[in-house]
């Protein structure tokens, strides 16, 4: 996979946001892996093929709402 400026910068900007959140995100050939920093075990939180759809795995996964009835 032969990524564009465009890519590079949508990673870097997924990895920044994970690291904010307590997340990593790891590169392996034609995917990456988003794991939340855990004691004793790191805890897979998903996995994606393209930097678009990391960007929203991420977004996803660090974005907090309030159970039903909490108030914001």
């Amino acid at each position: 996979m032969t990524l564009t400026r465009t890519d590079v910068i949508q990673i870097r900007a997924a990895k920044a946001a994970a690291r904010a959140a307590g997340m990593f995100v790891v590169e392996k050939p034609g995917k990456f892996l988003l794991y939340r920093e855990c004691k004793p075990r790191n805890v897979p939180v998903g996995t994606c093929a393209t930097p678009a759809e990391l960007q929203r795995l991420v977004a996803d996964a660090a974005t907090v709402t309030p159970a039903a009835g909490q108030r914001p």
